[in-house]
């Protein structure tokens, strides 16, 4: 059954959830006070070390509203959450024939990262509250994820085409909204070049190709397009670098610095070791487990970044340019190009060490896409991947086109996605990692219940029924 035009409540327990919706996002509106936490003020002062969208709607809000911003903001942020999460239950219960218990827990689902995170992350932000990315870009992941999985099922009755077109916008959009969706571009060409070779389109696969080049062209253009515009700074995002340089500054040795051609630098380098060594904060000092260390790589990452690699940094762009703290965001570049400078130069040996810690803080990042890193959970994340493996294998070897099979095959390309991109400059904390659990519960739901009937079926047929 193709995906069709009907009404905005088809039943009662839409309604339910239309109004539970309202009263949840509305209690967060009108009851929960609006947090600026660390990353706001970078975003509120439009820093070419953030995305341009949010910050382009943040300068819109306070422009209209001065200080009083946040209000606006909350309301836009948790009206947009309605909308999303209706939408993708509404899709979703389209798409696959639960039962009334099943379609209740597949709204409860969709929620769960707006009641969850409270709890999980540090901060204890709520995320439609939260003068961050996820206020706006979790709720257009839903509807993203949404439209690319009906194409992935091949649902979409009318307007292919188009569907792929505005699928491909939606995902430059949310890559310019914060950086690691990025994977959304990429996810978006393997998934529409699957379903031309399903529809035996082979030469369109050519056209995804390209298409997925001018995605990334296209962003990278309009950055800097924004950030000229703002700064007079003709630059794409920059940050990156000095954290995929705290990750090999975990593991590298004074002696690795060797290759770095200039003294000055070089000496920062030896630093920037020296201070992590003697702050307990390397790969020596780590223990325990592989989630232990993973934590533990966690808890020094940013202090690596913000209190040891962007002083010494900062000390050197000063002694050679007279740039300092008063020309932030030039200083922001510099720091940019020197962070990878030392990482080109000290990374050679160091490959294997870096890939090495790179899947063990990737470990933590495919526990908390499903689970709390805490107690028994990383044990229960294990035997959940472990299930939903087994259970694809078996509903394929049915039905090679097993819908609830493919759907957690989507997923678990989400979850890679996001893990391995996020892992390799930072560290996977829950607000990163929240946006495919909701997803990864509901697929397995669609697959208990297919497995379910069609063992009923095969029950039926054995008893001659």
């Amino acid at each position: 059954m193709k995906v069709q035009a009907s009404r905005f409540f088809r039943k009662k327990a839409d309604c339910f959830v239309f109004a539970g919706l309202w009263i949840l996002f509305g209690y967060f509106f009108l009851f929960r006070e609006v947090k600026e936490l660390g990353d706001s003020f970078q975003y509120l002062n439009q820093m070419i070390s953030r995305e341009p969208v949010y910050a382009l709607l943040l300068q819109i809000l306070t422009k209209l509203f001065g200080e009083h911003y946040t209000i606006p903001l909350s309301f836009l942020q948790n009206i947009l959450a309605i909308i999303s999460t209706y939408w993708l239950y509404y899709r979703i219960t389209e798409l696959f024939s639960f039962n009334p218990v099943f379609e209740t827990g597949c709204a409860i689902i969709l929620v769960s990262p707006h009641l969850i995170t409270p709890f999980a992350a540090k901060s204890g932000m709520i995320i439609t509250n939260s003068v961050l990315t996820e206020g706006i870009a979790l709720s257009l992941y839903y509807i993203w994820a949404g439209m690319l999985l009906t194409l992935l099922l091949d649902r979409y009755e009318k307007k292919k085409g188009k569907r792929i077109i505005t699928i491909m916008l939606l995902s430059v959009f949310l890559s310019m909204i914060r950086g690691q969706l990025m994977i959304c571009i990429i996810v978006w060409m393997i998934v529409t070049g699957w379903c031309m070779i399903r529809d035996g389109k082979y030469k369109q696969i050519l056209l995804v190709v390209v298409a997925t080049a001018l995605c990334f062209v296209g962003k990278t253009q309009l950055t800097k397009c924004y950030n000229y515009l703002e700064s007079g700074l003709y630059v794409n995002t920059v940050s990156s670098k000095p954290m995929i340089l705290s990750n090999l500054l975990y593991l590298s040795d004074t002696e690795d610095g060797k290759q770095i051609e200039d003294e000055r630098l070089r000496k920062a380098y030896e630093n920037m070791v020296s201070e992590v060594e003697k702050q307990g904060l390397s790969v020596k000092n780590a223990k325990g487990n592989l989630l232990q260390r993973a934590q533990f790589h966690e808890s020094g990452h940013e202090t690596i970044n913000f209190d040891i690699i962007v002083p010494n940094l900062n000390q050197y762009i000063s002694y050679k340019y007279g740039i300092t703290e008063s020309d932030y965001q030039r200083l922001l570049i510099k720091q940019d190009e020197y962070a990878g400078e030392i990482f080109q130069a000290v990374i050679g040996k160091n490959i294997p060490a870096f890939l090495k810690n790179y899947f063990v803080i990737a470990s933590l990042g495919f526990v908390r896409s499903v689970a709390i890193d805490r107690a028994f959970l990383p044990y229960f994340a294990v035997a959940v991947y472990l299930l939903v493996v087994i259970l694809i294998l078996l509903l394929l070897m049915k039905n090679h086109r097993s819908p609830s099979a493919w759907f957690m095959l989507f997923v678990l390309l989400l979850i890679c996605g996001t893990v391995f991109g996020t892992s390799i400059m930072i560290e996977c904390i829950s607000r990163y990692m929240i946006y495919n659990l909701p997803l990864f519960y509901i697929a397995g739901m669609t697959m208990l219940v297919e497995f379910g009937d069609s063992r009923k079926m095969k029950g039926k047929k054995e008893n001659g029924i």
